[in-house]
C-alpha cells in the first residue's frame, strides 16, 4: 500500500468518524426535543387540522391555540438549549439548527409570510413589504392551514417586538408634538420602510395636527418609497410628509430639510450592521438633529427568545446586542458624552436606545 492511498484512507475513516458523531450526536438532541417539548404534539394538531379539512369541516378553534402554543414552547426550548446554555459548541449548535429548519421547512412553505420571508424575493430579509405584513397578520393568506402557519411564525415574539417597537415610537412622536404645541415637529425616520408608525400618528391627527407634523421618511429600496407615497397621495399628505430613496450610508452632505430634526429614529436598521457602520449611522443621525433633539435606535436583544426561529427557520440574520454595546457605540460616535438611556418594549426583544443631542 502507497503512503498517499494510506493517507487517504486515514482522512476517509476520520470524516466518517466525525459524520458518526454527528449523527449520534444529533439523534440524542432530537430524542430530548421530543421528550421535553411539544414537539409530537404540535405534528398531530396539525394532522388533524389538515384531515378536519379533508372532511370539509371547520378547523376547530382550540386545535388552532393549542398548535399555536405547541410552537411557541417548542421553539423556546431549543432557543434556551442553542443561545443560553454553554452545552453545545457552534458546530452543534449548527446542527440542532438545521435539523430544526428541515423539520419546519415544508411547515414554513404553506403560509405566505413565512414563505416569502425565507425567500427573500427582494434580496433582503426584511423588506417593507415583509415588514408590512406583520403589523397586518398576514392578511393575504387565504388558505385555512397556511392562516394557521401565518399565525403561528407571527406570534413569535421577534413579530410582535416589531409591532410593539412601532407603537413605542408612535408615542414619542405624538409626545413631542403635544410638547411642541403650535410648532412644527420635525421627524425622520431612517430605514422607513412601510413607515406604518407615521401614518398611525398622520390618520390620529385633524388637518391643522397634521400640518404640524413634517416627516420624511429614508430608504434605500425604491419600492418601499413608491408604497409609501401612494399612502401619502392618498391622504393627502404630501405638503408635510415624503420620501426619499437614499442609502443611509451615503447621505453626504444633508440638504437644509433633513437637518435641525426634532427626532431622528431607526427601529430594523443597525442590527444588520456591524459596530463601524452603526457609528457611522449615529454620525448621520447627530447631524442631523439639532440640538436638544433626540434620537432613538432599536436593535434586537441578545436574550431574544426568537433568535432560533430568525437565525434557522428564516435565515434572518442579525446582529443582537446588549445595553452596555448600545451605550458603547453612541460614545464612540459625535454622541458621546450625552447620555444614553436604553428602553424595552413589552416583549423585551427590542432596545430602544434614546439619546439627545447636547
Amino acid at each position: 500500500m502507497s503512503i498517499s492511498t494510506a493517507v487517504g484512507q486515514t482522512d476517509t475513516n476520520v470524516i466518517s468518524l466525525a459524520l458518526n458523531q454527528d449523527v449520534f450526536f444529533l439523534q440524542g438532541i432530537i430524542d430530548e426535543i421530543y421528550r421535553v417539548t411539544p414537539m409530537l404534539r404540535f405534528k398531530t394538531l396539525f394532522a388533524e387540522a389538515g384531515r378536519a379539512l379533508r372532511h370539509k369541516e371547520k378547523i376547530d378553534d382550540r386545535v388552532r391555540d393549542e398548535l399555536i402554543q405547541a410552537f411557541r414552547q417548542t421553539l423556546s426550548h431549543v432557543n434556551r438549549l442553542i443561545y443560553h446554555t454553554t452545552r453545545f459548541n457552534d458546530h452543534e449548535k449548527k446542527l440542532v439548527g438545521d435539523w430544526l429548519h428541515g423539520e419546519f421547512l415544508a411547515f414554513c412553505e404553506l403560509g405566505t409570510w413565512p414563505a416569502r420571508a425565507l425567500r427573500k424575493p427582494q434580496g433582503i430579509a426584511g423588506d417593507h413589504y415583509t415588514i408590512s405584513q406583520i403589523y397586518f397578520k398576514g392578511n393575504k393568506e387565504n388558505r385555512p392551514l397556511g392562516d394557521i402557519v401565518n399565525a403561528c411564525f407571527l406570534n413569535e415574539p421577534a413579530c410582535r417586538a416589531v409591532i410593539n417597537r412601532e407603537l413605542h415610537v408612535r408615542n414619542v412622536i405624538m409626545q413631542l408634538m403635544e410638547k411642541n404645541a403650535e410648532t412644527p415637529t420635525r421627524v425622520v425616520s431612517m430605514a422607513s420602510g412601510p413607515a406604518n408608525e407615521l401614518f398611525a400618528v398622520y390618520d390620529s391627527l385633524d388637518k391643522d395636527q397634521a400640518k404640524r407634523l413634517k416627516a420624511v421618511g429614508i430608504d434605500m429600496d425604491k419600492r418601499a418609497c413608491a408604497s409609501v407615497d401612494d399612502g401619502i397621495n392618498e391622504r393627502k399628505l404630501s405638503s408635510c410628509f415624503s420620501t426619499e430613496a437614499r442609502n443611509v450610508l451615503r447621505l453626504g452632505t444633508l440638504p437644509s430639510h433633513l437637518t435641525e430634526q426634532d427626532l431622528v429614529y431607526t427601529m430594523g436598521l443597525i442590527d444588520y450592521f456591524n459596530d463601524k457602520l452603526v457609528i457611522k449611522t449615529l454620525n448621520s443621525i447627530y447631524d442631523m438633529l439639532k440640538v436638544g433633539g433626540s434620537a432613538i435606535v432599536g436593535n434586537f436583544h441578545t436574550s431574544c427568545d426568537s433568535r432560533i426561529f430568525l437565525d434557522y427557520l428564516l435565515d434572518w440574520q442579525l446582529i443582537y446586542r446588549t445595553e452596555d454595546d448600545m451605550k458603547r457605540l453612541f460614545a464612540s460616535s459625535k454622541f458621546a458624552g450625552c447620555e444614553v438611556s436604553v428602553e424595552f418594549e413589552k416583549e423585551e426583544v427590542n432596545m430602544l436606545a434614546r439619546c439627545t443631542k447636547q
